[in-house]
């Protein structure tokens, strides 16, 4: 904006012109001044503006809510009986004012931009926004007009197709602008936290914040399904996955309260095996790739007609003062399996057990972060159990292992798909 006296030195070696501007108003002014040497008198057209943005605003997004903030509704015992997101109003809490942005890299979104100011009606806006990795937002020879609050909508955001996975914590769009063709003047920079991912989810599931950062944040780089498969299998075979926040997510932890669904489980941070399935299905599936949430059950039932309960690994064999065969065995604890954020899980006996089919030779439980390259059938006649199953029998009643127990069959099979 124009100070209220401004020199300018027309010819080197001279005293300066003096043009005097009495006050400061947007719009136009025809101002006279006179030349200190000849005396003559000359006019000049000078025009005032102000402009400022207001905000940015991105569609054609992705759609998510926030994490849970408030308890789900009910629930005696243990274990929250909470299903899928149904009435998000009660207990979800929605995006902020200001939320992160979700994209996919095969998307061609557009951009709002609100400015405001005053400046004379019909005046020609040229508008440039500038960001990381080439991302920029463009639109010239906007008519504006004048006084109070203007949008300049729907221009084409460029620079995020091809570049893969990728996380923003701030993406930092440097605004310029220029008037009637006037040099460009700096704008007020606007900043949005923004999720990348590599295609758009087609699953239509209504996914929370958390959901989005684990599968977005833990693959950023990769640039075709392979690589989003491989980098987020790293990230739970770790067994140390966290929410948003970055506090813990669980399987099965001590003392806590476990949630059914995705919903139910991201606010205890607490779940079983279902939804630790659920969660590693919709993370594969925020970059649109697809996976399928299975289950595993024993085949076998107790001579009684109960279902027969796998024990999780790992136990050791003495024998039991009053089993009978093929229940002729004692277990003792030696260590427990491990799994998510929990060096030794609540409960570890379980008549069926979650994991996911990523592919026809690939499968993956989330839960104790354990990777199968094997078909269905070598799966459940030995993979399953080498890795993860001590023994079979009776519940045996709390939290203890399965009591008696047998040995499993190596000759028949245990475990089937459900």
């Amino acid at each position: 904006m124009l100070t209220t006296v401004t020199e300018w030195n027309l010819e080197a070696g001279k005293n300066p012109d003096i043009i005097k501007i009495k006050g400061i108003a947007p719009g136009e002014a025809i101002l006279t001044f006179t030349h200190d040497k000849s005396g003559a008198e000359s006019k000049i057209k000078i025009v005032v503006y102000e402009l400022e943005l207001n905000r940015v605003v991105f569609n054609d997004v992705n759609d998510y809510y926030g994490d849970p903030v408030v308890g789900p509704p009910g629930g005696t015992g243990s274990t929250y009986q909470v299903g899928e997101l149904v009435s998000p109003q009660d207990w979800v809490r929605e995006r902020e004012d200001n939320p992160a942005v979700f994209y996919s890299s095969n998307s061609t979104p557009t951009v709002d931009v609100v400015l405001s100011g005053q400046l004379p009606a019909g005046s020609k806006l040229s508008l440039i926004g500038t960001g990381p990795d080439g991302v920029q937002i463009q639109r010239d020879n906007v008519t504006l007009n004048g006084i109070g609050e203007t949008t300049v909508a729907e221009i084409p955001l460029t620079g995020l197709t091809g570049k893969g996975v990728k996380y923003y914590a701030s993406m930092e769009l440097s605004w310029k602008a220029s008037i009637d063709d006037a040099p460009q003047v700096d704008l007020e920079k606007s900043s949005n936290e923004m999720y990348v991912s590599l295609e758009k989810p087609t699953d239509g599931r209504q996914r929370v914040v958390t959901e989005v950062h684990i599968a977005i944040y833990n693959a950023q780089g990769a640039k075709n399904g392979d690589e989003v498969k491989n980098k987020l299998l790293a990230y739970f075979s770790k067994l140390g996955v966290t929410n948003k926040g970055g506090q813990p997510l669980h399987y099965y932890a001590p003392g806590m309260f476990t949630g059914q669904g995705i919903t139910g489980f991201i606010y205890l941070r607490n779940a079983r095996c279902n939804s630790w399935a659920m969660l590693f299905v919709s993370v594969l599936g925020c970059h649109g790739v697809s996976s399928s949430h299975v289950v595993l059950e024993t085949v076998n039932d107790t001579p009684q007609g109960d279902q027969e309960f796998m024990q999780i690994k790992t136990y050791s064999f003495g024998p039991h003062p009053s089993g009978t065969p093929p229940y002729s065995f004692k277990l003792t604890r030696v260590q427990k399996l491990p799994g998510q954020n929990t060096p030794e899980p609540d409960l570890d006996k379980f008549p069926t057990h979650d994991i996911v089919e990523i592919s026809e030779n690939h499968f993956f439980d989330p839960s104790y972060g354990i990777e199968y390259k094997t078909n269905r059938a070598g799966l459940i006649n030995n993979a399953f159990i080498n890795s993860s199953v001590s023994a079979f029998g009776p519940w045996g009643g709390g939290k203890g292992p399965v009591d008696p127990a047998r040995e499993p069959d190596n000759n028949g099979l245990e475990i089937k798909f459900k």
